[in-house]
């Protein structure tokens, strides 16, 4: 729901809370790691969609205020 949520926001570009929306997509990751999903890949320790997306949200003007273990600010573009 979070990746369908973010992209709603990028067609749409309306402001929404995109905390919370990445919250979605943060806790989706976590739960898909528990169940091995992503177990012994670099998805294990990073959100790798999560980066993408946030960082088409923000080559697109949308401002993205994100900073956690699985998604660092530091992978993230810079806001333009």
């Amino acid at each position: 729901m979070g990746y369908a949520n973010a992209l709603s926001a990028l067609e749409s570009r309306e402001s929404v809370d995109l905390v919370s929306v990445f919250s979605l997509i943060l806790a989706g990751h976590r739960r898909l790691v528990k169940g091995s999903v992503f177990g012994g890949t670099i998805d294990e320790v990073l959100c790798i969609w999560g980066i993408g997306t946030a960082n088409l949200l923000i080559s697109k003007g949308l401002l993205v205020d994100i900073n956690d273990l699985i998604l660092p600010r530091d992978l993230l573009i810079t806001n333009p």
